[in-house]
């Protein structure tokens, strides 16, 4: 449960609380009003809470496939650039494999 502040005007919850409210919120069949009538609070605290929640899922690091992904792609756009613009998809990947070695496709 929040912890009293002083002075005695804002509860502080912590942030297992915070993300516990954001997650009750999103389950089917419950709405938002619902989950802050159920955790006792007031219900205009859950949209600010899941903008917080948002914000820090989009501050996580990148998985390694998109840094992958990120380096290949000026290589992927030479090669397309290089056929004219002619190239497919199976022959820009064949281009692709003869020039990064090895190259993994079943991630």
């Amino acid at each position: 449960m929040p912890k009293y502040n002083k002075p005695r005007r804002t509860w502080k919850y912590s942030q297992e609380f915070k993300a516990a409210a954001v997650e009750m919120s999103y389950l089917d069949g419950i709405t938002s009003n619902d989950a802050a009538e159920n955790l006792d609070i007031h219900a205009c605290m859950l949209p600010s809470w899941r903008e917080e929640y948002r914000c820090d899922w989009r501050k996580r690091k990148l998985p390694e496939r998109t840094k992958t992904d990120s380096q290949l792609m000026p290589i992927i756009q030479s090669i397309y650039d290089d056929g004219k613009g002619a190239y497919g998809s199976p022959r820009v990947f064949k281009a692709l494999q003869k020039q990064v070695m090895p190259l993994d496709v079943s991630v």
